[in-house]
């Protein structure tokens, strides 16, 4: 992605390359991830309290945990970039509602890479998860319950090996907890590194990211996956014959050239929506919103992991294999926006 990389996009940079450090490795056959670094047990849990375990660990595996998660959800978010691709470049008939859940998904495996990425994981921990921490924790005297956590890079403690904290969220809803996440840490960069020397495709694109609906929710997208999908005869009309969303039309006929085009669009949809608008009684709005959430927030994660590769040298045939998968499925051009290829 080409784009200027200001004090926002810096500040970006320098939290992933917090997480990942030099040693930090990816064994594409048999990478290491979040699950399989909390399963073996290659931590010390040093202390246990009602809401959070803080663990001692070393620096390079958890960088290798945060870069084994990572590659995988770029792997879920290439299937679902190219159903949508194949569903919009086809005349068969697709259910506008379903293609929403689908764009829903993939925007959340990139909302999943984008936190990890910065240090700030939202992962969910079950009670086998819990109890296995609780155990290992010295003179726990209580713990959290299973729900959604958020982990979160510590201090360095030597030069190999570093804090963790999981934290318990307010939520126990863990899609909702990651769009907050996403959106909040948007506003907060916002807030303390957007000056008005910015660029302006910069602050677009975190303007994306950062966008409550207009009841300043910041799980809006969450809502309306749940509306979409789960209110019978909200989305699904096609039976009838009365049409709820105009996704399809949008993607087919919206010229996604660039980055640039993106933010143009964005804006404009944007102002389309009424201070009165509503998931409720804007179904449409939201979901074109949805869309260039998605596409943006992609573009970001991709373009940050493919810094943090080149920059600590990581094993790149992850990233080989999903332009390959692409290639193939007729999907990859340069200096292009996904997932149109005019």
């Amino acid at each position: 992605m080409n784009f200027p990389k200001g004090s926002v996009w810096q500040t970006c940079r320098d939290h992933a390359l917090n997480s990942i450090v030099d040693n930090s490795s990816f064994t594409p056959h048999n990478p290491l991830t979040l699950s399989s670094w909390r399963q073996r047990g290659s931590f010390s849990v040093v202390a246990a309290t009602a809401k959070s375990f803080t663990l001692e660990c070393a620096t390079a595996d958890i960088g290798s945990a945060i870069v084994g998660d990572t590659e995988h959800l770029l792997n879920h978010i290439a299937e679902h970039r190219a159903l949508i691709h194949d569903s919009i470049k086809t005349d068969r008939w697709n259910s506008p509602a379903w293609l929403l859940v689908t764009i829903y998904y993939w925007g959340l495996f990139a909302a999943l890479a984008w936190t990890r990425l910065l240090g700030k994981g939202v992962v969910y921990l079950d009670q086998t998860a819990v109890r296995d921490l609780r155990t290992l924790a010295r003179n726990a005297m209580q713990s959290p319950h299973s729900g959604t956590f958020q982990l979160k890079m510590g201090k360095d403690l030597s030069a190999t090996n570093r804090e963790v904290v999981l934290d318990k969220m307010g939520s126990s809803h863990f899609h909702a907890c990651t769009w907050s996440q996403v959106i909040r840490d948007a506003q907060w960069r916002f807030d303390h590194y957007a000056t008005e020397e910015t660029n302006k495709l910069e602050f677009s694109l975190f303007k994306c990211l950062a966008f409550s609906d207009r009841a300043g929710k910041d799980s809006w997208p969450s809502e309306l996956r749940n509306r979409i999908n789960y209110r019978p005869g909200f989305a699904y009309t096609q039976v009838n014959k009365k049409p709820a969303l105009d996704l399809i039309q949008f993607i087919r006929k919206t010229p996604f050239h660039s980055m640039e085009a993106v933010a143009d669009i964005y804006e404009l949809e944007l102002r389309r929506i009424a201070a009165t608008s509503s998931i409720d009684n804007s179904p449409s709005n939201y979901s074109r919103i949805m869309f260039l959430k998605t596409i943006v927030l992609t573009s970001l994660v991709e373009e940050l992991f493919s810094e943090v590769v080149e920059r600590r040298k990581l094993d790149a045939r992850g990233s080989n294999k999903r332009h390959s998968f692409y290639k193939e499925r007729g999907m990859w051009k340069v200096d292009n926006v996904w997932p149109i290829d005019h």
